[in-house]
């Protein structure tokens, strides 16, 4: 029974990935897009009526949308997707009378979506239309915004600046950069350049403020950036190869031939000797120093500093300057990531000055759901660095570069031991050449005298 199952699995799995292939370009579209072909059936007789008619519907289901959002509560379990997801529901059912996805398979819910099967309507044949078109697309991007859905809100905004240039677009496709937790340089400089153009359009003190704050983050990140790199840098050229192998003492060798178990990685408390404490960033409002770092994070400390630089230094012994150089880039990027994970863990929401600033932005931080976001973000991160890190240490330890390093380290203490063997023999023939003299002239005397 067993096998039956895995092998009903597997085939599941490859009819899943053979039905993905055949609809591409559907899975390209964004969410407000594909939500035209869900609502396709429900709303066919509307969309046969006249434009006043239709436009009358549309906006009534908008309106549904508008006092969703202001209550923020679910209604369906079913299709509760967050504190925001029922009312850019009810935001996708008004769009989907103008812009939706006929199916030619009447069976497409049973056997699939396939592309050659789809059809695209887009009703723009009047200017009442296209206006309650922007507003659903915007009030979309706001819900997108809060649910954390960051692609589909800048989709959203995409399609209203294809059509005009709008301030509450730039403006919230800004914040679906900026509000993403994995925002990097790139993400803060086109949010900046969409509140600048937002600003221009709206001299809204919002805007403003936000602006204000991108560019400081910005220049944070950049000037983090750059000392990250250079202090790495600087560590690495101080740490040599010999003082990584002594900080790994307790460490058992993985040789070529080593099983294919997992074993449990053992780290010297040498490590931190060569820590990048020297790494220092501007502390932000919300940082508590006095709370202790999750374990994962001085793991990701550890790993850094013996297998990453380990690594390094194979590459720069081989001549091979342009992986170091890549290498060196992948340490730079894992520092700052930790950094950041440091960073969310020590924020402590009782501080009266990380309150009164996100008080500025619209931010309760008394708010349970708020706090519980917080620390669920911060819990997301704990369970993606954990198993991060098993799986590069994992990687690191069965990799082809590891067992070169061991190779060499191996090769070296042979080295050692034979140069020590070789110092011994000649010892021991001096001493031997010696007693041979001493046993020698012994005879002589006794012969002669």
């Amino acid at each position: 029974m067993n096998e039956f199952n895995q092998m009903f699995q597997q085939a599941v799995a490859i009819k899943s990935h053979e039905m993905h292939s055949k609809r591409k370009v559907f899975e390209k579209q964004p969410l407000f897009i594909k939500a035209g072909l869900y609502y396709l059936n429900e709303y066919i007789e509307q969309r046969k009526l006249d434009i006043e008619q239709r436009l009358n519907f549309a906006t009534e289901l908008k309106e549904n949308g508008n006092k969703l959002f202001q209550q923020g509560i679910k209604i369906n379990v079913f299709t509760f997707k967050g504190k925001f997801g029922n009312a850019s529901h009810e935001y996708e059912k008004s769009l989907s009378i103008f812009l939706y996805i006929e199916n030619k398979n009447g069976n497409w819910k049973n056997e699939g979506i396939v592309d050659d099967d789809l059809t695209y309507r887009d009703d723009n044949s009047d200017w009442r239309i296209m206006d309650i078109r922007i507003k659903l697309l915007l009030n979309l991007s706001i819900c997108y915004i809060k649910e954390k859905q960051f692609k589909d809100a800048i989709a959203a905004c995409d399609y209203v600046l294809n059509i005009q240039d709008n301030a509450k677009a730039y403006y919230r496709r800004a914040k679906a950069r900026l509000d993403n937790i994995n925002a990097e340089e790139s993400d803060y400089k086109q949010a900046i350049e969409d509140l600048e153009k937002a600003l221009q359009i709206d001299d809204d003190e919002a805007i403003r403020k936000d602006l204000t704050k991108a560019k400081l983050e910005l220049k944070k990140m950049m000037r983090s950036s750059i000392e990250i790199s250079q202090n790495v840098m600087k560590n690495i050229e101080k740490t040599s190869f010999k003082e990584i192998e002594q900080s790994q003492k307790q460490q058992e060798i993985v040789d070529e031939d080593s099983s294919s178990e997992e074993e449990e990685c053992e780290y010297s408390e040498d490590w931190k000797k060569y820590s990048f404490n020297t790494l220092s960033y501007e502390p932000s409002f919300e940082e508590d120093t006095s709370i202790q770092v999750a374990e994962e994070i001085n793991e990701l400390g550890k790993f850094i500093e013996s297998r990453g630089v380990q690594i390094l230094h194979l590459y720069e012994t081989q001549g091979k300057h342009e992986e170091a150089e890549k290498h060196r880039q992948f340490l730079a990027q894992l520092m700052a990531a930790k950094m950041k994970i440091e960073r969310i863990s020590k924020s402590n929401f009782s501080k009266p000055i990380i309150n009164e600033k996100a008080t500025q932005f619209g931010i309760d931080l008394s708010d349970p759901i708020v706090q519980e976001e917080f620390q669920q973000l911060f819990q997301q991160n704990m369970r993606d660095l954990r198993k991060w890190l098993k799986e590069q240490n994992w990687k690191m330890r069965k990799s082809k570069i590891i067992k070169k390093v061991n190779k060499l380290a191996k090769k070296e203490k042979e080295v050692k031991m034979e140069e020590e063997t070789g110092t011994n023999s000649k010892y021991d023939l001096l001493v031997l050449g010696i007693c041979a003299f001493i046993l020698l002239l012994s005879l002589y005397y006794y012969i002669f005298d």
